[in-house]
């Protein structure tokens, strides 16, 4: 933890001797992570913050402040007045990448909407008219509390049931149970994703979000392949990291912003009106073009 908390971190040079043990020793962040073997990027972002509350009793106080963000699952049974909410806290937003070309904020929008559910209802086992246990429900989520950095995961290893699987399963007889089988594999859909973005809070609350940093995965497929980091430091510039590379590279912000397989995105919660927030993204954009920063 030490090695991030120091005032010449400004320092390029500075900045690539104080990221090198995270490299060449990520062993001691974890037992799992060894060099010349694949790892999870989602996982390594777990880790080391475990690891850091290990060092220090007050981190994960901050942690917490910092990461963790509060749903509400409502469960409503059909036809019932019989109605239930659970809280659950989270440190990651895992959304599941579609098939098909998506934006970010329309997979957000799916994750949290309106479900029909077999519900096993409490009430409805204790009423002696109602003869079936599960009853038809309507599940929905929504954001409770955002966290100070929002943390989202696009899940994109999916199971693919294999040709062979399917073959048996089109010649079963009626009633026969066939195992499906298959493997875990990536999908490789691409997913836009905008420098500021708004999402709600529930009812009709706001948070209003900037994003400074995104982890992107290049390979075929889950078991080759590797991860490159892009992060808008301090000075708003962005830079591209690379564990093999011996500096951070200077990159533009649309470059940073038009990748194709994003796997973690970084969100800074900003206070600004969704206005100010449209104009800041067509300045930046306007900016861009020429070949500039703000």
């Amino acid at each position: 933890l030490k090695l991030l908390i120091n005032k010449e971190k400004q320092d390029p040079n500075n900045i690539q001797i104080k990221q090198k043990p995270f490299v060449d020793d990520r062993n001691l962040i974890s037992s799992q992570f060894v060099k010349e073997r694949n790892q999870d990027a989602e996982e390594f972002h777990t880790a080391l913050l475990t690891k850091f509350s290990s060092e220090s009793t007050n981190f994960k106080y901050i942690e917490h402040h910092l990461f963790n963000f509060y749903c509400d699952t409502v469960t409503t049974v059909n036809g019932y007045n019989h109605s239930y909410s659970t809280r659950s806290a989270h440190k990651i937003l895992q959304v599941a990448v579609p098939n098909i070309v998506s934006t970010l904020d329309s997979i957000i929008f799916d994750t949290m909407k309106e479900e029909e559910i077999d519900f096993a209802c409490a009430e409805c086992r204790g009423e002696e008219a109602v003869k079936a246990e599960y009853k038809k429900a309507k599940k929905s989520v929504f954001f409770h509390k955002y966290p100070k950095v929002l943390v989202i995961q696009l899940k994109r290893y999916a199971f693919v049931e294999s040709q062979r699987s399917i073959n048996k399963r089109a010649k079963a007889k009626p009633g026969e149970k066939i195992p499906i089988e298959g493997s875990t594999g990536l999908v490789n859909t691409k997913v836009t994703y905008k420098r500021y973005m708004t999402i709600n809070q529930g009812g009709q609350k706001y948070a209003n979000y900037e994003l400074i940093g995104l982890v992107v995965f290049g390979g075929r497929g889950i078991n080759s392949g590797h991860y490159v980091a892009y992060v808008q430091n301090s000075d708003n510039k962005w830079y591209e990291i690379v564990d093999i590379a011996n500096q951070p590279k200077e990159v533009s912000a649309f470059v940073a912003l038009n990748q194709q397989l994003t796997y973690l995105l970084y969100y800074k919660k900003v206070d600004k009106n969704r206005q100010q927030m449209i104009d800041n993204e067509q300045i930046a954009m306007i900016i861009d073009s020429y070949g500039k920063d703000k």
